[in-house]
């Protein structure tokens, strides 16, 4: 499994293969439900070692939630990498 790391890195300096995109996004999915929620963005963020306000999850959130769900899907999730 590619680490999430390597994967970041790799979405500065090219575009990710569709099997690479999944991987990230299930970095962030951690209960595999098709969805990033900000309590699961929040989560991935801690264990990487960086640490927002809840405002500034929320905007992300926001930002990327084109049909506001309240949630970032699959979809979402590759226009925010691309």
């Amino acid at each position: 499994y590619i680490e999430f790391e390597q994967i970041m890195a790799r979405c500065m300096t090219k575009k990710l293969s569709q099997e690479e995109l999944k991987q990230a996004f299930d970095y962030f999915d951690s209960d595999s439900s098709g969805f990033i929620t900000t309590d699961e963005l929040k989560d991935a963020f801690r264990r990487i070692g960086k640490s927002y306000t809840d405002q500034q999850f929320d905007e992300i959130i926001k930002k990327f939630d084109k049909d506001k769900s309240g949630k970032i899907s699959f979809d979402e999730f590759a226009l925010l990498i691309e």
